[in-house]
């Protein structure tokens, strides 16, 4: 992961319809038009967020006993074939207004979750990679900031998963091409968390529980 460079990441912008398979995203108006025969496009004009308690059954494979699984997504999502599989029906595609704000929910984020212990990305980080007229000025790869780290393997299913640990029972996980953040914490704490943390991260921005079919999208 050392190597890839921001020029490299920003290049797989959102919608991209050259890629497909898992964790792949097409234009919205392409997927609306597969998607309208067996359901309404549904879609919010706005920036939205949406959680959901995965439930333990679902979650077994992926978290220790005693440990809840956490899900939050920012929405309307771009098309997205895992999303859709999974019975969501709110896509259309983003726009810098809606980048911005996205990019705000990771950094506040962070925030929320270093009240569980300092955060601390696991693996290699992603790092810069300066053109050459930039190396040859004596310029080094820079390492990504932490909530860029998250967000990268949200645009590029590539990318190993990003995680990071806060304290010792404390996750947060993206990756496979998604803008869903899957937070591992004590299953004690869980609820006092959704309802303490996630009106703060929401803003002004409607906020949702919305219970999904997790198989597509936990893989």
């Amino acid at each position: 992961m050392g190597g890839v460079g921001v020029s490299t990441l920003q290049a797989d912008a959102r919608g991209d319809s050259a890629r497909r398979g898992f964790g792949a995203r097409e234009p919205a108006s392409t997927i609306a038009e597969r998607m309208s025969e067996t359901e309404p496009a549904g879609g919010n004009e706005g920036f939205t967020l949406h959680w959901s308690r995965v439930p333990d059954e679902a979650a077994a494979a992926h978290v220790a006993p005693g440990m809840a699984l956490l899900a939050l997504w920012p929405a309307p999502v771009n098309a997205d074939v895992c999303f859709h599989a999974a019975g969501f029906t709110d896509f259309a595609d983003a726009d810098e207004a809606w980048e911005t704000r996205a990019e705000a929910l990771a950094a506040a984020l962070l925030r929320e979750l270093a009240a569980y212990g300092e955060p601390r990305l696991l693996g290699e980080p992603l790092r810069t990679r300066p053109g050459l007229a930039a190396r040859v000025a004596g310029a080094r790869p820079r390492e990504l900031p932490l909530h860029e780290q998250l967000r990268a393997p949200a645009y590029h299913d590539s990318l190993p998963d990003a995680v990071v640990a806060f304290g010792p029972e404390v996750w947060l996980r993206t990756g496979r091409g998604h803008e869903l953040y899957w937070i591992t914490l004590p299953a004690a704490e869980a609820d006092a968390f959704a309802a303490r943390a996630l009106p703060r991260l929401a803003g002004d921005a409607p906020l949702h529980r919305t219970d999904l079919h997790w198989a597509p999208l936990l893989g």
